[in-house]
């Protein structure tokens, strides 16, 4: 069901777009209604269409208004800002302008924007289901866990160190996700790298696996000096609210082998070019290495960007380490190892390091790494 944003719907555009959906109400679903001054009309219309926001041009007839809709869970907004601005209000697939003039310019063009722009949870190590955890084992994690991804509302996350049951749980907790992905074993066995999106939002055009090792297509094959299976999970998307279609690879670096750290790289590198071309790139992963390392370098010589260096300050929150072992106490930015990076028609807006603590308890051993983003095809 496509959820629609009508700016100016008493006029008679508006109205009209109004009558195609009350013909076709289980393909759409009326999520904002906007006037500038027929507030009897935007009354009855939202009293019928039940949206979750109106916007009203001006605060003189606001009492009326919210009198006339107590009875109803909308939200009421008003004034230019509030028009230019209704994107923050709600979660819309489709955009109807019916306003007259350069009224309806800026809230048309923010819409534009806005869904060309996702969030991505990155590196989120969610910490393999260990009976030795204390407190912070995976049946104390996984509603906070799965909350926080809800609460964000990510479009995307990358994970790591899932085991088959914990994405059963992930697949029961997150209901409006779906996932791509096997275990680094072969099928259902060993950790996976899995990719979770959301299935209203993005459709999977094709996707794989492939180890890295000097034998990428073999399964459960390790590389080099690494201590165990390393994989990457990729797939090609379609965002249905922009047309526009991009690779996700995921991955989580091998703990120990410093050398299966920078083959791997560079092993990582000449895939994304072999898979993807020019398409736009976001590479997420706990890759196990410092921004300084040799296999960091490789990735970034690529061509891929780090958005933790080419953000301004104002636009990147939270601690400048991801791994947290358990105890946060002293850690520097060596202990940023996991990461989102970017190629091609990526815009990053802005990046967080989501310090997930209570006390002695944590989200997971890692924390999650976030970042909107904005696509286009290329830039």
């Amino acid at each position: 069901m496509k959820k629609i944003a009508i700016l100016g719907s008493t006029g008679s555009i508006g109205t009209q777009t109004l009558d195609v959906i009350s013909n076709n109400s289980n393909d759409f679903k009326v999520e904002l209604i906007s006037a500038n001054s027929n507030y009897k009309l935007l009354i009855k219309q939202a009293i019928k269409y039940n949206p979750k926001t109106i916007v009203f041009g001006n605060k003189k007839k606001s009492k009326l208004i919210e009198d006339s809709l107590a009875h109803l869970n909308i939200n009421i907004f008003y004034g230019k800002d509030a028009l230019n601005n209704f994107i923050d209000y709600c979660d819309i697939d489709m955009v109807v302008t019916a306003l007259v003039g350069k009224s309806g310019l800026i809230p048309t063009i923010t819409a534009i924007k806005a869904i060309n722009t996702f969030d991505v949870i990155s590196s989120f190590n969610i910490r393999y289901n260990s009976p030795d955890d204390g407190i912070n084992i995976w049946e104390q994690r996984k509603d906070w866990l799965t909350h926080s991804i809800r609460f964000y509302q990510a479009d995307l996350i990358g994970t790591q160190e899932v085991t088959h049951t914990q994405l059963l749980d992930m697949e029961v907790l997150l209901p409006n996700y779906a996932h791509v992905g096997i275990g680094r074993e072969g099928a259902t066995q060993g950790e996976y790298s899995a990719i979770f999106y959301k299935k209203e939002r993005f459709e999977v055009l094709d996707s794989n696996t492939f180890w890295l090792s000097e034998t990428p297509d073999v399964v459960a094959s390790k590389g080099w000096d690494a201590a165990l299976p390393r994989i990457v999970t990729w797939a090609l998307f379609i965002d249905k609210h922009s047309g526009v279609r991009f690779y996700h690879f995921n991955t989580h670096f091998d703990h120990r082998g410093k050398q299966a750290r920078i083959a791997s790289a560079a092993l990582l590198t000449q895939k994304i070019k072999e898979i993807a071309g020019t398409s736009p790139v976001l590479l997420t992963g706990d890759f196990n290495s410092s921004p300084k390392s040799e296999a960091i370098a490789t990735l970034l010589s690529s061509g891929l960007k780090d958005p933790y260096i080419t953000l301004d300050a104002d636009q990147v929150y939270g601690p400048e380490y991801s791994a947290n072992g358990w105890d946060a106490t002293g850690r520097t930015s060596d202990s940023r190892i996991d990461y989102i990076f970017y190629s091609g028609g990526v815009q990053p807006l802005t990046l967080q390091i989501l310090d997930g603590q209570r006390g002695d308890r944590y989200i997971s051993d890692h924390f999650p790494v976030i970042a909107k983003v904005e696509l286009s095809e290329n830039k």
